[in-house]
């Protein structure tokens, strides 16, 4: 096995690993940018963008996204760590240019609508309230207080209730812009069978 890195017109940088046999095409966009970026005051902003991502686009609503993604067989998912966030998905090699379009369109066209921001809002806030029961993920949560206190790996990646309740549609849409610089600076690993 043996890769191949491929420069593309908009500075995107491509990493190929053909797997051959294989019948499928995996890709994985990494971002520079993650909690740690989080803005004060709106720590989990990184979190709640990547799972904007797949809640629907200029063309498709959440559901539509879905769909087509349980009708390819597919997965696409995006999460966010410390320092950087992903963007993966997987399709069969045969659904590549579809896949490919679908990818490109949860990564470029985000639709951020209000109801479905303030709809994960909700969700993600009662996820936070459900910690409270919790004294493992309390306990993990405050070592990160104390541990990092005053530095930007000083907050879960998920953030705190009181900085998620704050989180708006236009927090996420600028947040988003902010990331558009992605095309100069992230890596895109694809495997293919």
């Amino acid at each position: 096995m043996t890769g191949t890195f491929l420069g593309l017109d908009n500075g995107l940088r491509v990493h190929l690993l053909e797997i051959p046999g294989l019948p499928l095409v995996n890709f994985h966009v990494v971002v520079g940018s993650g909690s740690s970026h989080d803005p004060v005051g709106k720590e989990g902003l990184s979190d709640f963008v990547c799972d904007m991502l797949r809640k629907g686009t200029s063309r498709r609503t959440a559901p539509q996204i879905a769909d087509e993604i349980d009708y390819l067989g597919a997965e696409v998912d995006a999460d966010t760590d410390l320092d950087s966030s992903h963007v993966t998905a997987e399709f069969l090699s045969r659904d590549l240019q579809t896949g490919l379009a679908l990818l490109a369109e949860t990564l470029i066209e985000p639709a951020f609508s209000p109801d479905e921001v303030d709809r994960l809002r909700e969700e993600k806030l009662s996820d936070l309230r459900a910690i409270r029961d919790n004294p493992s993920a309390l306990a993990s949560r405050r070592l990160i207080e104390v541990l990092f206190e005053g530095h930007p790996y000083g907050h879960p990646r998920t953030g705190w209730e009181r900085t998620v309740s704050t989180i708006g549609r236009d927090d996420v849409a600028v947040y988003d812009a902010s990331l558009s610089e992605w095309a100069n600076d992230p890596a895109l690993p694809m495997e293919r069978g």
